[in-house]
This record gives C-alpha cells, sequence and structure tokens, in this order.
C-alpha cells in the first residue's frame, strides 16, 4: 500500500518539474545573461568577485523578468576602491556605455549607464560603497558594485 501511495506523490511532481521549468524563460545561461557576463567581464577586469548574483531572463509567477547580474568586489583601502571605481567606469564608457555623471545615493557614489547590445538594451550602475550600513553581505567597505540588466526581449 505504501508502494501506490508515494508513487501518487511522485507522479505529480515529476509532470511538474518540466512545467516549472518551462517558466524560467532563458534560464541561467540565456543569451541575454551572457552578454551580461561578457560585458561584466571586459569592465571589472581583473577583480575577482566577492558576491555574484545572476537571474536570467524569463517569467516568475506569471510577471516577465529581465536578465540581471550583481557582483561585488571586496577592495583593500578608500584609494584602490576609488582607483577601481574610476577605472570600471573608464572602461565602460571606452567600451560604449553612455554612462553619466557621478551622483550621491546612500550606499556611496554611483554611476549609471545604458548601452544597446545585440538582443536589445542594457542598464549599468556602478557604485563605490562606502556606507557599512548598505555594504554586500559578506564583503568589507570600500566596495565595488557592478549590477548589470538587458532588457526583456521576446527574441
Amino acid at each position: 500500500m505504501n508502494g501506490a501511495r508515494s508513487a501518487r506523490r511522485v507522479l505529480p511532481l515529476a509532470l511538474l518539474l518540466p512545467l516549472l521549468a518551462a517558466c524560467g524563460g532563458n534560464g541561467p545561461n540565456g543569451p541575454e545573461l551572457e552578454a551580461l557576463r561578457a560585458e561584466a567581464d571586459r569592465l571589472a577586469r581583473p577583480l575577482e568577485a566577492a558576491n555574484v548574483y545572476e537571474r536570467g531572463q524569463g517569467e516568475e509567477l506569471g510577471k516577465q523578468q529581465q536578465a540581471e547580474l550583481v557582483r561585488e568586489y571586496a577592495l583593500a583601502g578608500v584609494a584602490a576602491a576609488e582607483a577601481a571605481a574610476e577605472t570600471t567606469v573608464e572602461r565602460a564608457r571606452a567600451e560604449g556605455w553612455e554612462v553619466g555623471e557621478p551622483s550621491e545615493v546612500v550606499a556611496g557614489t554611483a554611476w549609471s549607464g545604458t548601452k544597446r547590445l545585440d538582443r536589445g538594451p542594457a542598464s549599468l550602475t556602478i557604485t563605490f560603497v562606502t556606507n557599512p550600513d548598505r555594504a554586500p553581505d559578506g564583503v568589507p567597505v570600500p566596495a565595488l558594485r557592478l549590477r548589470l540588466t538587458h532588457a526583456y526581449s521576446t527574441g
């Protein structure tokens, strides 16, 4: 009797898993996320990310989600962090990002930009984090946060 009851529980789950996977859109390695990874690699080299968050484009609970990538870098000292932020902004501009002037935000100083990638528009935020209350988990200040998003595309 336990075998039949167990099979009744497993079968619906086996049918549900492919449906859940289909809701994830392009998933963790979709072309939009791959494009963001390539951009981040060019902008923040040779820094090693302490934290990485990635989400592929798709749908979540019926709502379209854009691809997003966040990398956070721990840096040794204010001078090194400032230099890394300035270098990252300069590289972004050299790579074709339209980056605006810095603005003061709760976390520290941030630069925002946009760029047209092969599959659509993308946005970039480079943040020089100096506020310990806004520091990434496990990353001491000063830190550098690089956030890229790719607009939702259907193609």
